[in-house]
């Protein structure tokens, strides 16, 4: 049997659908699945499972990307697919396959409100009635053993228990003057920083210390800066070489992730780390950290009583601090001890 799937998103797009994924496999054993993705989906579920037997990057926009799709048109056509999956509602994509012949599961528009979770959407794309399974990312020794080296360069030990912080969010560059959506998206510096302070004065007064890291990208170096500024010292700032699998493997080596809606909350989610998420604009209930409840704390600044502070400004230090509290309490042990 041959089956293509078709999701074309960044990194928390990919990451919520892995549990539709694992249930297609587990529907088809024999199948032989073929994806059609993003550049960005390519790299987040490399390595996901062997059975995923090819990988076909959807192209972009301009005249060169025109000819590029109708050439993955034909090729869908001329591969005789037996059932397609397609993870999306835009209808550009379910144009792309609706000459392949094969029976096509699309998903619907979400009309209810509150809307139920994506990943649970997708998921019952594939197996009605399935019951909830979490999102995952394999997180292979070799990724592991390049983090640990990230960490010792930065005079982390492998016994320190680690807190990570994502100040920023995918794309920031591309929301310039969007004031709205970048207040949705961002935590103020100075709120990040106090929380560094006292993440690490929770850490002296227990039985082990606590270590606030930030990895950043090179267009968020001065973000994660002016964030290491503002934490006086009690924030280490992480600047390593692009290399998702890595990644993956210095998340999954972290106690707990503090993250705004983003694709790494997505990540700690999948690789077992549990999440602080903070959330403004939109609902929780649709994109948030996908996984055990007891393994995550989702604040919003809806919540707030702060209502005159827009976006995620509205949430409070003091109730990062209170979720990073109960989450640290349920899962004591540095992130070597998930595996």
């Amino acid at each position: 049997m041959k089956v293509l799937a078709v999701r074309v998103g960044r990194v928390g797009d990919m990451v919520m659908t892995t549990p539709a994924l694992d249930a297609l496999f587990d529907a088809h054993p024999g199948a032989r699945v073929t994806l059609v993705t993003s550049p960005v989906g390519r790299v987040v579920l490399k390595g996901f499972d062997p059975r995923i037997e090819d990988v076909w990057v959807y192209p972009g926009r301009g005249l060169a990307s025109l000819f590029a799709r109708r050439a993955l048109r034909r090729s869908i056509e001329d591969a005789a697919f037996d059932s397609i999956f397609l993870f999306e509602t835009n209808p550009r994509y379910r144009a792309l396959v609706q000459r392949a012949g094969a029976r096509v599961h699309a998903l619907a528009a979400e009309p209810q409100s509150p809307p139920r979770h994506y990943a649970l959407r997708c998921l019952e794309l594939v197996s009605p009635g399935a019951l909830p399974r979490p999102v995952r990312l394999p997180v292979s020794d070799e990724a592991r053993a390049r983090a640990a080296a990230v960490f010792a360069a930065a005079g982390i030990g492998p016994r320190e228990r680690l807190v990570g912080v994502h100040p920023g969010f995918s794309a920031q560059a591309r929301w310039v003057g969007k004031q709205r959506a970048k207040q949705n998206k961002s935590w103020p510096v100075a709120s990040w920083g106090e929380l560094a302070k006292r993440l690490a004065a929770m850490g002296a007064r227990g039985d082990a210390p606590l270590r606030v890291v930030a990895e950043v990208l090179p267009e968020e170096r001065a973000l994660g800066e002016a964030v290491s500024a503002a934490s006086e010292g009690h924030l280490t700032l992480l600047t390593p070489a692009l290399d998702f699998e890595r990644y993956k493997a210095s998340i999954e080596r972290m106690a707990l992730f503090v993250s705004p809606d983003t694709g790494p909350m997505h990540v700690a989610a999948a690789v077992g780390t549990p999440v602080v998420a903070l959330f403004a604009g939109k609902d929780p209930n649709d994109c948030g950290p996908f996984g055990d409840p007891l393994r995550r704390r989702v604040l919003r600044a809806e919540d707030e009583a702060a209502d005159r502070i827009p976006g995620l400004a509205a949430i409070s230090v003091a109730r990062v601090v209170e979720a990073c509290a109960e989450l640290l309490a349920g899962h004591p042990g540095s992130g070597s001890a998930k595996r």
